[in-house]
C-alpha cells in the first residue's frame, strides 16, 4: 500500500492508504497540487511511475506509466520539475530496436501522463542529470546534451 500522512495538526495525525497496488515504489515524491508520484517497479520488475492523489479517506491512483527498462533508483538523479510538470530519469531500454541508455522525460498535466520522450543519452542510468529551462532540456553525465523541447 501507499500511505498518505496529514501532519497539518500534529496532535491529530491522520493517514489514508491505497490498499494493495502491484509492484513497489522505491521513491515517493510530493509533486505538488495534491499529487504524489511513486517511482519503482511493477510485478514484472519493469519501471513503473504512478501518480496518486488523496481522495475521500483514501489515496487513489490517477495514472500509471510502465516501461520494460532498467532505471536509476538514485533520487538525486531524478528530474522533478513541479512547475513545468516534468519527471525525468535515466533508463536502459530498447530505443529504435537496440538496447541502450536513454533519458526518459514524462510530461504530467492534472495528474495524467500526456507526453513521453525517450532521448538517447550515453550516460549510465545513475549518472544522468537534467534540468529544464526555457524550452530546453539540458542533460549532463558522461556527455552534455541540450535538447529543444519547444513546440
Amino acid at each position: 500500500p501507499v500511505f498518505f500522512f496529514d501532519l497539518s495538526d500534529l496532535s491529530n495525525i491522520k493517514w489514508t492508504d491505497t490498499g494493495t497496488i502491484d509492484g513497489y515504489s522505491s521513491n515517493l515524491v510530493d509533486f505538488g497540487h495534491g499529487y504524489l508520484v511513486g517511482i519503482g517497479m511493477n510485478e514484472k520488475r519493469e519501471l513503473k511511475i504512478e501518480v496518486y492523489t488523496q481522495g475521500e479517506g483514501k489515496v487513489d491512483s490517477v495514472d500509471c506509466y510502465e516501461l520494460d527498462a532498467d532505471f536509476s533508483e538514485e533520487y538525486k538523479s531524478y528530474l522533478i520539475d513541479r512547475g513545468n510538470g516534468l519527471i525525468g530519469l535515466g533508463v536502459r531500454t530498447a530505443v529504435d530496436g537496440q538496447y541502450q541508455t536513454a533519458y526518459l522525460l514524462l510530461k504530467v498535466e492534472d495528474g495524467t501522463f500526456v507526453q513521453t520522450y525517450l532521448i538517447p543519452h550515453k550516460s549510465g542510468v545513475d549518472n544522468a542529470r537534467a534540468f529544464f529551462e526555457e524550452d530546453y532540456l539540458y542533460l549532463f553525465g558522461d556527455e552534455f546534451q541540450a535538447v529543444y523541447m519547444g513546440e
